[in-house]
């Protein structure tokens, strides 16, 4: 028996929960749509190449500044460890971020292909076929061309 949400910290709770949920069903129906794996091939490895060398640079300057402070003395190298582990896992959290708002930045121009592709995945109607055009359309829409 599937119990309904009854109070609103339930509903916040189950839609919470049930959020992370969305990411990997809509990866799995990517996968499962190949037609669909160009639209989202350029948008992912962009994104994951600017979090890739993001990462390594913010990460090689962090240990330009601390490496002066690492002594040869064993009490100076142990807060000199944990700080780099604390501080690689606090660049993970940010460049994170970072790569959630570049991948959403990334990938605008191609979330109305995707969507159309899907929509016509899904209902079974015929998708516009040309790419170029309706690209241009977008461009113009956004500099205030009609």
């Amino acid at each position: 028996m599937n119990r309904q949400p009854t109070s609103p910290s339930d509903l916040l709770l189950s839609r919470t929960l049930s959020s992370p949920l969305y990411v990997l069903r809509g990866g799995q129906f990517i996968w499962n749509n190949r037609s669909l794996w160009k639209y989202a091939a350029a948008p992912l490895a962009i994104s994951a190449a600017v979090l890739g060398i993001s990462y390594v640079i913010l990460y090689r300057l962090f240990l330009r500044m601390v490496v002066s402070f690492k002594g040869a003395e064993w009490y100076w190298q142990v807060p000199y460890y944990l700080v780099t582990v604390i501080v690689a896992v606090l660049l993970l959290v940010i460049v994170f971020f970072l790569f959630t708002r570049l991948a959403s930045t990334v990938a605008a121009p191609f979330n109305d292909l995707i969507s159309e592709r899907t929509e016509a995945l899904v209902t079974g109607r015929t998708a516009v076929n040309c790419l170029l055009p309706h690209l241009s359309r977008t461009r113009a829409g956004l500099l205030g061309i009609q």
